[in-house]
């Protein structure tokens, strides 16, 4: 139990959006990944997301069918983020 209540400190809540470079069109259906684990979400129609994420910088991989793939890292101070894909 104690393990387990360290484990859940140890985490942050991070959100996010996910735009089209050049028009900022919000681009739904995007999949978040946490890199180096199996943790991951998509983006709702206006392009947001939430996931919970370790404590410390994390590097998030950024999809969307169409759209070049792009690795993003967040710092351990930051709790948004926002990243723009190219076509």
């Amino acid at each position: 139990l104690v393990a387990a209540t360290a484990d859940l400190l140890a985490q942050r809540r991070l959100t996010g959006r996910v735009t089209e470079e050049g028009s900022n069109a919000p681009l739904g259906a995007s999949s978040i990944q946490v890199v180096g684990t199996t943790t991951g979400t998509y983006t709702d129609a206006n392009g947001a997301f939430a996931l919970t994420v370790p404590n410390g910088a994390v590097s998030l991989r950024v999809r969307r069918i169409g759209y070049q793939m792009r690795t993003v890292l967040v710092q351990a101070t930051q709790s948004s983020v926002e990243v723009a894909l190219k076509k």
